[in-house]
């Protein structure tokens, strides 16, 4: 929903809706002088001076750091009770199923067979299992207990036997399935280093023994990849987000946000980038508007201004990370995204879903089937680590340059 919030509050601002504030008999006249004229720091430094605030003053100070932060919420709150093909923006969610072609599509697949779907995929599996290891690389043979002892590196260690090599591949086996039911994103590095625990499970069962061959680790890790491969191709249906908890198919949100984004590119070109500082003073007006929530008068409007402010904050992280001017098609999109502004910048990124998460908490009473998605924000945090290590941002970068290698240079 945010995207196509997005979306369509920042193009009506864009083509100049400009909207004064008002001036209720309550007001300090003075501080909406001020806002009118964008005299954001004086207001900020007035109203943070007071040893308290009125609901309204609140409301004031976190339209102030608002255009601190580069955004007019004012005006923006006044264009969003404007009407669109009879709908109001805010419920423009609801017309993505007629305006998003994926999204009509993956809707009218939801009736096919699984099982004649299942067999035809396996069918086309066993055809092209050759070329499918092939692409990925994943062909070493199994080691035989000739192999492990004859790459032993200390000949005084105990040799491999049938029974010992037999308890080596149920150990194998016990881990590849337990890394199969993992609902974690693998890349195809990580696989290795995920099997190094066997190396010292072995050395704890065997201390005199020599122990599994990288070769051995190298053949399960790629089995386990090259079948993890083959069930999600076969079983689609089983592919979920973790985010999700099993809820929703990832085609199904890869495409919508894949679709929401090329349709916003006129937008996304003209959306200013903010900078550390604006971003921060956006915080502050969150948190202003946060405390608004339970303020009767001031509730509504709140929740609207959440929404437009943390989706534009988004948008601005968001939008760097494509080249606009080398995008022709959707392929062309996917194939310009460059993950480096929203890793630099993955501390606004969680910040503000971190947020919104606690917005949704905070409303739950106000949220129909609330109990349905309470999981899924739980969950939130633990999903969203505090930071990523360098680590996990070079797998990240080196899983969208295999995707690229994979899907961007076709002739």
């Amino acid at each position: 929903m945010l995207l196509r919030l997005s979306t369509i509050v920042i193009t009506l601002v864009l083509l100049g809706c400009q909207k004064q504030y008002h001036k209720p008999n309550n007001s300090d006249v003075s501080v909406v002088e001020d806002l009118n004229s964008s005299n954001y720091e004086k207001v900020i430094s007035e109203l943070q001076a007071r040893p308290s605030l009125s609901p309204r003053e609140n409301y004031y100070l976190a339209s102030a750091f608002s255009q601190a932060g580069g955004v007019d919420i004012f005006s923006l709150y006044a264009v969003m009770e404007i009407e669109i093909f009879h709908e109001s923006a805010l419920k423009w969610s609801d017309l993505s199923k007629d305006k998003n072609p994926y999204l009509k599509f993956m809707k009218s697949q939801e009736g096919v067979d699984d099982d004649v779907r299942k067999k035809k995929r396996e069918a086309k599996w066993i055809r092209y299992e050759k070329q499918i290891r092939n692409k990925y690389d994943l062909n070493t043979p199994k080691p035989s207990i000739e192999d492990l002892n004859k790459y032993a590196d200390d000949e005084r260690r105990e040799k491999f036997t049938p029974t010992k090599y037999e308890e080596l591949i149920k150990i194998c086996e016990e881990k590849k399935v337990e890394i199969m039911n993992s609902t974690a994103d693998i890349s195809s590095k990580e696989f290795f280093r995920l099997f190094w625990p066997v190396f010292d499970e072995w050395d704890k069962r065997h201390p005199n023994s020599i122990g599994p061959s990288y070769q051995m680790l190298d053949y399960y890790s790629q089995q386990t990849r090259y079948e993890m491969i083959k069930r999600d191709y076969i079983y689609p249906e089983s592919r979920k987000t973790d985010f999700a908890k099993g809820s929703q198919n990832w085609e199904m949100i890869y495409m919508n946000v894949l679709w929401n984004t090329y349709a916003a590119i006129p937008v996304m070109k003209k959306l200013p980038t903010f900078t550390d500082v604006q971003q921060d003073k956006i915080s502050q007006a969150l948190d202003a508007y946060f405390n608004l929530l339970h303020e009767k008068e001031f509730k509504d409007v709140a929740i609207k201004n959440i929404l437009i402010l943390s989706s534009v904050s988004l948008l601005g992280l968001y939008k760097g990370s494509f080249d606009f001017e080398e995008v022709k098609d959707v392929q062309d999109l996917m194939c310009s995204f460059d993950p480096t502004v929203l890793l630099d910048r993955y501390s606004f990124v969680r910040k503000r879903l971190l947020f919104l998460a606690k917005v949704i908490k905070e409303m739950k009473e106000d949220i129909k089937d609330y109990e349905k998605y309470k999981i899924n924000i739980d969950s939130l945090e633990l999903l969203v680590p505090e930071k990523l290590t360098d680590d996990e941002k070079q797998v990240f970068q080196d899983d969208i340059d295999q995707f690229k290698v994979n899907n961007c240079f076709n002739s």
